[in-house]
């Protein structure tokens, strides 16, 4: 007599591990706080004058993705893919994003000096004197072809690097920046520092929206009503071109900028998409 056979139930595995990878809490002794850093060891050997980096802001959610773009490039002949980046993470020490703590970190100091905002210039500080010299002590890195990856918030924090440190990266992606923090007077102030400089800026940047990022992309009249109060589209192409007019006046031939307003997304689903893009930027990146 026949009788059917149950095919078990296949074993569940161990947990999915990206190679290479790695994550650990650092404390920054200046502000006191602590930043969850990763890192994607080098994939290659590395070229002359160093790998480049590609610094990640918001790695809880970003990290992941990024390491495994790069590891993606070693698919590629070796003569297309260019120089593959060392990829690093940086967020805070929780599982989940912290808004409050986005907040806080990445939003540029203001006349107010609330204790709940404006502190994107302790995670410079952070970025400039731990963490940078401790990946250059660790894997040869080229100085000179860093990028700074940010969305949202974080990218609000991207532009403002440049304009507060000029010169710290060599090329900036900012997704869906939000620029109109505190209205954009923080973008008053800080152009300031252009208008100023006796030396020419060198990067390139990288500045990106979705193209449902207005009132007719819209799912529902309370985000149309958020959405018209902020402008997204708007303001960051407006930034763009604003650049674009300074480097053209002074005369500022290694200070280059793209705008991109991405089909079909909003403002949720820029992140990946636009990370793409920054990858390319950082293998590319010759300021």
């Amino acid at each position: 007599m026949q009788t059917d056979r149950v095919s078990a139930a296949p074993s569940v595995g161990p947990a999915v591990q990206l190679p290479d990878t790695s994550w650990s809490d650092w404390r920054d002794p200046a502000s006191g706080r602590t930043w969850r850093v990763f890192a994607q060891a080098p994939l290659t050997a590395a070229p002359a004058g160093g790998h480049p980096l590609l610094l990640v802001l918001d790695a809880n959610q970003s990290f992941v993705l990024a390491a495994q773009l790069a590891r993606n490039l070693l698919e590629r002949p070796s003569d297309v893919r260019g120089d593959v980046p060392i990829v690093v993470g940086i967020d805070h020490p929780t599982a989940i994003m912290d808004h409050d703590a986005r907040r806080r970190d990445f939003t540029p100091p203001d006349a107010a000096g609330s204790p709940s905002s404006g502190g994107a210039d302790a995670l410079l500080g952070f970025i400039a004197n731990q963490l940078q010299p401790q990946v250059a002590a660790r894997w040869p890195v080229n100085a000179t072809r860093q990028t700074l990856f940010g969305h949202s918030l974080a990218g609000l924090f991207t532009m403002y690097a440049m304009f507060a440190r000029p010169g710290l990266f060599g090329a900036y992606a900012a997704a869906s920046p939000s620029l109109w923090w505190r209205d954009g007077q923080w973008l008053r102030s800080a152009a300031s520092a252009m208008n100023a400089s006796s030396v020419p800026w060198r990067a390139q940047v990288q500045l990106s929206v979705g193209a449902l990022e207005n009132v007719a992309g819209a799912q529902s009249p309370r985000r149309a009503a958020v959405l018209a109060e902020r402008r997204p589209i708007e303001r960051t192409r407006a930034l763009a071109e604003l650049l674009r007019q300074h480097a053209q006046a002074q005369d500022w031939r290694q200070f280059q900028v793209d705008f991109s307003a991405y089909p079909g997304l909003d403002h949720g689903e820029v992140m990946p998409r636009a990370l793409l893009d920054a990858l390319s930027l950082a293998r590319g990146n010759r300021t």
